[in-house]
């Protein structure tokens, strides 16, 4: 590899002084070494940022954002978003690590595919005692019609793959028709990986890994914490329902999709979207309260 492009890493914490450096060392000792380190602080008090500040003087590719007050998983993430300046970027949570040669294995992909939207490693589950529980499978998101792609991605949605190496170029795309480059919706992170394949293939690899703890705080419903998404009037009986009601939202509501596919296009992506829903419903056979749903959000399905 002659042509090596800058790869930001992102990191956003708060109170994880005790497990934070399992992250970060995994970001530092990256096989490929053409990389800047993003840490977003949301005004710890357990000394994470006594921690950062040294590790921050010991490697220059480290740049520490400490903010004054607690401004949401979702704030933060929009402030580390504008700072990046990598040509990719990735996603690290703090209680999360990567294998050594994520980047690099991300970066070659590309190399491969140039105008894909993101290459996605494989992931694996870990319990706390950090034995494998279970390892991510292979999913296609390599349809040539956006319609297939986030049908594809969501019918395997708990696939863990909010990770990868993503274009800084499309999410400054999303930024200029927005307004803001995460909106904060109920299940952004699924959203984020929903925007990036309206414009793109992307590439599963399963080379390498991100490596992910099983007490995640948004992985079990009741204890996700009100800072991360906004949970309110949120149950198990009508989680779907939300993810897929703000799905429908992205797709025809927002000036980014508008950017990137035309009316026809946006209706036939509202109607896989319905029928992602229908196949959740039936597997978790709460099957029976689809049209109400649809009825509540007005949304309109075509065939």
């Amino acid at each position: 590899m002659t042509y090596k492009p800058l790869v930001t890493i992102i990191i956003q914490t708060f109170n994880r002084v005790n497990i934070l450096p399992v992250a970060l060392e995994s970001a530092k000792n990256q096989t490929y070494n053409n990389i800047e380190i993003l840490i977003g602080d949301n005004h710890s008090q357990d000394g994470t940022d006594d921690y950062c500040l040294k590790e921050a003087e010991k490697d220059s590719r480290i740049r520490y954002f400490r903010h004054s007050e607690n401004i949401g998983m979702v704030g933060n993430a929009n402030f580390l978003l504008d700072k990046v300046e990598g040509k990719y970027f990735i996603w690290l949570n703090d209680d999360d690590w990567l294998d050594l040669d994520y980047v690099e294995k991300g970066v070659e992909a590309f190399e491969t595919h140039p105008d894909y939207s993101f290459v996605v490693p494989s992931r694996i589950l870990y319990d706390e005692d950090r034995k494998v529980l279970k390892s991510g499978k292979f999913v296609n998101l390599e349809y040539n019609t956006p319609q297939e792609r986030v049908k594809s991605y969501f019918i395997n949605m708990f696939e863990d793959m909010v990770s990868g190496l993503f274009r800084t170029d499309i999410i400054r795309e999303i930024k200029e028709s927005n307004g803001v480059s995460l909106s904060g919706l109920y299940a952004e992170d699924l959203l984020f990986m929903m925007r990036f394949l309206l414009k793109g293939k992307a590439l599963m690899i399963e080379n390498t890994h991100m490596n992910k703890l099983e007490h995640g705080r948004t992985r079990i419903l009741k204890d996700t914490p009100i800072d991360i998404f906004n949970t309110k009037n949120i149950k198990e009986s009508n989680y779907f329902d939300t993810i897929c009601k703000n799905a429908v939202i992205v797709a025809q509501k927002e000036n980014y999709t508008k950017k990137c596919l035309d009316e026809y296009e946006i209706k036939t992506l509202v109607n896989a979207i319905k029928y992602v829903l229908i196949d959740l419903h039936k597997k978790n056979k709460t099957y029976g309260k689809l049209n109400k749903l649809f009825t509540c959000v007005r949304i309109k399905f075509f065939d």
